[in-house]
């Protein structure tokens, strides 16, 4: 299913509209993006359902993720900047919320017609607060994937991604595996 999908986007921006438009030095990105749901995550708002064969509805685990960042280009070909994120979990009716933040760096392998080939690197910091109790996880994690110029400010960007986490109370490592995507716009 993943597989597919990420193909018919990417044929789909390889066949769409070209824009000659590609950042350079001095440009500003603000981006919604794909912000911190593990598996397959979606721009602007992200919802995940994960349950399994034998579990009650009460075990079950729910994620929404908003998230946006905002960018600056250093050079024609790299950019750093960060997105925030506000994380909403429910896990059996207990729910926390988390602010969080991921610092990232960007490179353009190539750019041409208004494609463009990137790789992202990340670090992640999500603390967690519920009933009075605190926890933080943090990580890091790469996406490589393909960008599409629509017009001279604005952009679709789908990737291939995954992040590798870990809870500062010591409760164990995450692996999070997912397409990610953004809409971009440039200024």
């Amino acid at each position: 299913m993943k597989r597919s999908l990420l193909v018919s986007t990417v044929l789909f921006l390889s066949y769409a509209g070209v824009a000659q438009a590609k950042p350079v030095a001095g440009t500003h990105e603000l981006r919604l993006n794909q912000g911190f749901v593990p598996g397959f995550a979606t721009s602007g708002v992200n919802l995940f359902y994960a349950s399994s064969n034998g579990v009650t509805s009460s075990e079950n685990l729910t994620l929404m993720s908003a998230g946006a960042g905002l960018g600056y280009f250093i050079s024609d070909k790299m950019e750093v900047g960060a997105n925030l994120n506000l994380l909403i979990i429910d896990v059996g009716g207990a729910s926390a919320r988390s602010p969080g933040i991921q610092p990232f760096v960007r490179g353009y392998a190539w750019s041409q017609g208004g494609l463009g080939l990137y790789a992202e690197a990340r670090l992640t910091l999500q603390p967690f607060f519920t009933d009075g109790d605190s926890t933080m996880l943090y990580g890091a994690g790469a996406d490589v994937g393909v960008e599409r110029f629509f017009t001279d400010s604005w952009a679709l960007r789908v990737g291939i991604g995954y992040a590798f986490l870990r809870s500062s109370d010591g409760d164990g490592t995450i692996h999070v595996p997912g397409i990610n995507w953004a809409i971009a716009a440039y200024f």
